[in-house]
């Protein structure tokens, strides 16, 4: 039995803006964020675009034999080219509305139940290269990351006001209150610490995700301008991640390839770098005061020193290798988003070239 679960007004005009860059860069007419409850699905955010013929708040009963029932059911992406030309899918309800073609991940509440889904969909046959089903997976993960912010804070204020009701019931034991409260007010405060530290840090690796990552780097970049310096952006993927999780095991295998790449690069990196996990097995690198040249040539350093790197699972040893992709500003882009993207297409650009290598932005011009 799936709950209805409620979301602060901020958020959704968070997500709003989220749902209309989704229908930008897709090119469709509908991004939704939707919402289960017990027996209908709800349209919590949709893009303000032409065509979308969804409205805010509008309801559909489950058991219908919607797409996004089915991703839910089996909490995993969901492509249909066309719906018209899939017997499962032809009768679907938003064939009604002409919404042949659907693109939905789910969307996954912190303690393991399901919100709801987050999908495209448009009236034409549409095929989406892997990277950009993989880029709608991350997408959710920055909505999930909302989740737990909201879940932790409402945590705290559980806390916080059972703390309350122990100090009123005991005010004539002034001492002991005294006692208690300081203490639960330092714990409290210690919680409010891990949880900030939480929200801030991968916990796989420990380095800082990707939301730290997005705001330091708007930061590092109005350091560069003002001080008239180089930056360097180096992003890392780890090689073959699939082969290896097949190979040990996603645990043994994968998780600890993850880790000790992190482990290894963190002591490499200068006190004000900044290393940051950016999703999967995608990590980015914030290098400032440091031209392309430098950047490359620490990067090759880190490349050499993975390569080395022995694992095991338990039974048997392996190694593995990233590729790397480097932009600088101000010379490849003067944006953040124009930074990364640049990073990600030399990244690109070395694994075509046979993965563990790095490639640099130079190969695709200046902005």
């Amino acid at each position: 039995m799936y709950q209805k679960h409620d979301i602060p007004i901020f958020y959704l005009g968070r997500w709003q803006k989220l749902v209309d860059l989704i229908a930008a860069i897709y090119d469709v007419p509908a991004s939704l964020v939707m919402r289960v409850a017990p027996t209908k699905i709800e349209v919590l955010v949709t893009s303000e675009t032409e065509e979308n013929p969804y409205e805010v708040h509008e309801m559909a009963d489950l058991g219908t034999g919607l797409y996004c029932e089915t991703v839910m059911k089996t909490r995993a992406q969901l492509f249909v080219p066309n719906a018209l030309e899939d017997a499962e899918w032809k009768d679907n309800p938003d064939v009604q509305l002409n919404m042949i073609n659907y693109l939905g991940v789910p969307l996954i509440w912190p303690d393991g139940s399901i919100f709801g889904t987050l999908c495209i969909l448009d009236t034409e046959t549409r095929q989406y290269p892997e990277p950009y089903k993989k880029l709608l997976w991350h997408l959710k993960e920055i909505i999930e990351g909302d989740f737990n912010n909201f879940w932790y804070s409402q945590e705290l204020e559980e806390a916080n006001a059972k703390l309350e009701a122990r100090v009123k019931r005991r005010t004539l034991e002034l001492e002991e209150v005294n006692a208690e409260l300081k203490a639960r007010l330092v714990k409290n405060k210690d919680l409010e610490v891990t949880l900030r530290e939480q929200a801030l840090r991968d916990p796989l690796t420990g380095l800082f995700n990707r939301r730290y990552m997005e705001e330091a780097l708007q930061d590092e970049l109005e350091k560069a301008t003002r001080q008239k310096k180089h930056l360097s952006i180096v992003m890392i993927d780890l090689d073959n991640l699939k082969k290896i999780n097949d190979l040990h095991g996603h645990f043994i295998g994968g998780d600890k390839a993850l880790q000790a790449l992190a482990d290894k690069i963190q002591p490499l990196c200068r006190k004000g770098d900044i290393f940051c996990r950016y999703a999967g097995d995608e990590f980015v690198i914030i290098l400032n005061d440091t031209s392309l040249q430098v950047a490359y040539k620490r990067t090759q350093e880190w490349r050499e020193v993975i390569a080395k790197v022995v694992l095991s699972d338990g039974d048997d040893e392996f190694g593995f290798t990233f590729s790397a992709g480097i932009s600088e500003y101000p010379t490849y882009g003067k944006t953040g988003d124009r930074l990364i993207q640049q990073a990600d297409e030399a990244l690109y650009e070395a694994k075509k070239q046979g993965r563990n290598r790095v490639g640099v932005v130079q190969i695709f011009g200046k902005e």
